[in-house]
């Protein structure tokens, strides 16, 4: 796993004045509060407390009851802050962006992550042509949905220098989780994976004393310039550079695939020799017999298995 630790940058004193996330935390009504934990705000602390006094162009996806929505609101101060959900935020959300005189920079639209055009229009329709600096994406916690809005913001929206956030991506690694799983091969862990393979682009796409490993331009600079990770929280930088092609995932060349194959195949073969060497060794030195019905399945396993190497 890709960790950057980068030190936070010197503050001014009107910044150095201004309330943290905690303390701005504390002023919302615990009914519609946000359940992100101190470790988590200090992370957004460091991440962008150098930006809240710059006017950003904010996408929340997922909004829940809404107190993330006046957290950020009351964080920056100058910011436009578009919020999007599947359900509406209750009541009382809208009467504290209200009284807090937010209405005018602050919207919040019911429509899923996962609705391409509809994703769009909303972020053309609030933002107009300008591009967004800052998307923390708090919503399904779902690889596909997730997946999903990343693939229609981060190259089309996302400002280079743009951050974009990924919140409790671990919950991927629970079992009872709608797609997780402990191995960390499923859910949001994948995609935390996918990400970190999108940073290595340059390198997965040279050639090293022989083939490519990934088709594509030599050296293809990658669209994230940096990747935080935390425990639950990551975040990743836009780069100048575009969006690699949709598909460039899955070309690896297919000499590479028949040569894990063959290998994986032989490396098989070899261990079913030398188990049956070893049981046959042990057979003579007992002055026993091995089941000859077991030896014919054995050695027909090995010739299966040599068939499909001879066969690649």
């Amino acid at each position: 796993m890709l960790v950057v630790v980068t030190e936070r940058p010197d503050t001014n004193d009107s910044q150095a004045l201004a309330p943290s996330l905690s303390e701005i935390t504390l002023t919302i009504p615990p009914s519609i509060r946000s359940d992100k934990n101190v470790r988590q705000l200090a992370f957004y602390e460091d991440l962008v407390g150098h930006l809240r006094d710059q006017p950003l162009n904010v996408l929340e996806v997922g909004v829940f009851h809404g107190g993330s929505t006046l957290l950020l609101a009351g964080y920056f101060p100058t910011s436009r802050i578009l919020a999007v959900d599947i359900q509406e935020p209750p009541l009382v959300f809208y009467d504290e962006l209200r009284e807090r005189e937010l209405t005018d920079r602050v919207k919040v639209v019911m429509v899923s992550q996962a609705d391409a055009a509809g994703l769009q229009g909303t972020i053309e329709s609030f933002f107009g042509s300008q591009q967004l600096d800052l998307i923390i994406d708090d919503a399904s916690h779902l690889y596909s949905q997730t997946r999903a809005t990343f693939d229609i913001v981060f190259g089309q929206y996302v400002k280079p220098g743009g951050i974009y956030v990924i919140e409790d991506w671990g919950c991927g690694y629970w079992p009872l989780w709608d797609d997780g799983h402990p191995d960390g091969r499923h859910g949001l862990p994948k995609l935390i994976k996918e990400l970190i393979d999108l940073v290595a682009l340059p390198n997965r796409t040279m050639s090293f004393d022989g083939p490519q490993s990934l088709l594509g331009s030599p050296g293809q600079p990658s669209p994230i310039s940096r990747a935080m990770i935390t425990n639950g929280i990551s975040a990743f930088v836009r780069s100048e550079a575009p969006m690699p092609e949709p598909t460039i995932a899955s070309k690896v060349p297919a000499w590479f695939n028949r040569r894990v194959a063959r290998r994986e195949i032989t490396r098989f073969a070899r261990t079913v020799r030398k188990r049956l060497s070893e049981r046959l060794r042990q057979a003579r030195e007992q002055l026993t017999e091995v089941p000859e019905a077991h030896v014919v399945c054995t050695l027909a396993a090995h010739v299966r298995y040599r068939r499909r190497v001879r066969s690649l």
